[in-house]
């Protein structure tokens, strides 16, 4: 099976004893769930729908990935919450700070429109190992920063193979794909962005051209 990140050819990683199969990749290091155990659109719905998206602790949480972001950024930036889920949570973060996020999310807030613009920040937290084709979606995020925009990302890394069933992270049943460190070099090198911060779980980086 091939790596939905940069296409070469995976190797079976674990069977799980939830039969759950993985497939892992040693060119970018991605690893990813087979995709005849991917959820459906509808149970991918109500999991989320299961989520506490709101209220103070929640957003202390999206605080980690938003607030080192602000800190480079000028004043007056406007930014995209990619993945947002059911709430505009990081709106509510940065709005105070003085900066413009907008809010998309393909099932909660599925704005188009929001897609043909270009921003100065992009902000991904906790959606990025949601995604059923990582290369189109950061193709897509690459697309909306304009040049020398930042990109906040929070998804935990892998950093253990022999503890990857029992890991908590993931048996989410709609976390699909995992990253490492060597994960996110990649995609750094990859599209020519820079590498500003990797600290499990937030990636920050920044487009150079």
């Amino acid at each position: 099976m091939n790596c939905p990140l940069c296409t070469s050819v995976g190797r079976r990683f674990l069977q799980c004893k939830d039969a759950r199969q993985y497939w892992d990749c040693d060119c970018c290091g991605l690893v990813w769930l087979d995709a005849a155990q991917r959820p459906s659109r509808v149970a991918e719905e109500a999991r989320y729908r299961t989520h506490e998206n709101d209220g103070a602790e929640y957003l202390s949480y999206l605080g980690k990935t938003a607030l080192p972001i602000g800190e480079l950024l000028p004043e007056g930036a406007s930014g995209l919450d990619f993945g947002c889920g059911p709430t505009e949570g990081m709106k509510r973060v940065l709005s105070p700070l003085g900066f413009t996020v907008e809010s998309y999310d393909p099932i909660f807030f599925p704005r188009a429109d929001l897609l043909k613009n270009r921003y100065d920040f992009l902000l991904c937290s906790e959606a990025a190992e949601h995604f059923f084709e990582p290369m189109s979606e950061f193709e897509r995020m690459n697309q909306l920063l304009k040049p020398g925009g930042l990109i906040g990302v929070s998804s935990r890394l892998s950093t253990a193979d022999e503890k990857f069933e029992g890991w908590t992270y993931r048996r989410d049943p709609t976390h699909v794909v995992f990253y490492r460190e060597k994960t996110v070099r990649w995609l750094a090198d990859h599209f020519g962005w820079e590498l500003l911060k990797l600290e499990n779980p937030l990636w920050i980086l920044r487009k150079t051209s």
